[in-house]
């Protein structure tokens, strides 16, 4: 009887460590792995009225955005202001959800477990920098901007910090993924 309770022992004590290793990988897998089609909602505006939504994937645009409330993007060259609700990123190219893109760039800069640095950038100036860690059940959001210049500050303009929560709601509930 005692061999049998010995050998019982040491099968449990041997599956809980297969247990607990499998835990730890899946923890240590990149930020991108482990939030890889979660999504998460951000309220902000003055009255929290605006929405905005951002779904992690590992695939190809790593980083969906979509926000209620229109965002104005300049046309430099004089052209005509465009709005959008919607912006995928994936490295090296940004499509809006119209299909335009042209001189903006995102990369990815730090796809640790538990931090996610993203970069977006104009025509090799950079113009937004978010980034992610996570806080228990939530994400906390650093949101560095810089208002276009030409390059010429290296301080950003603006600087926020913000708690995100886990959303039911995706990118794809808003706009259609490329």
């Amino acid at each position: 009887m005692k061999k049998l309770l010995l050998i019982t022992s040491i099968f449990l004590a041997f599956a809980c460590s297969n247990v607990e290793e499998s835990i730890d990988e899946e923890s240590s897998g990149t930020f991108l792995d482990i939030y890889n089609q979660t999504s998460w909602s951000l309220i902000r505006g003055s009255q929290n009225n605006i929405n905005e939504i951002i779904t992690f994937s590992n695939g190809e645009n790593f980083y969906n955005y979509y926000s209620s409330e229109n965002i104005e993007y300049i046309d430099f060259d004089g052209g005509a202001i465009e709005f959008v609700y919607c912006i995928q990123y994936r490295e090296g190219i940004v499509e809006h959800w119209q299909g335009v893109t042209g001189d903006w760039e995102a990369e990815i800069e730090v796809n640790e477990s538990n931090k996610f640095v993203c970069t977006l950038s104009f025509r090799g100036s950079k113009v937004l920098r978010n980034e992610f860690e996570s806080e228990g059940e939530n994400l906390i959001m650093k949101e560095s901007f810089w208002i276009w210049d030409g390059g010429e500050n290296p301080e950003p303009d603006f600087i926020g910090d913000y708690t995100l929560t886990k959303s039911d709601q995706s990118y794809s509930d808003y706009c259609s993924i490329n």
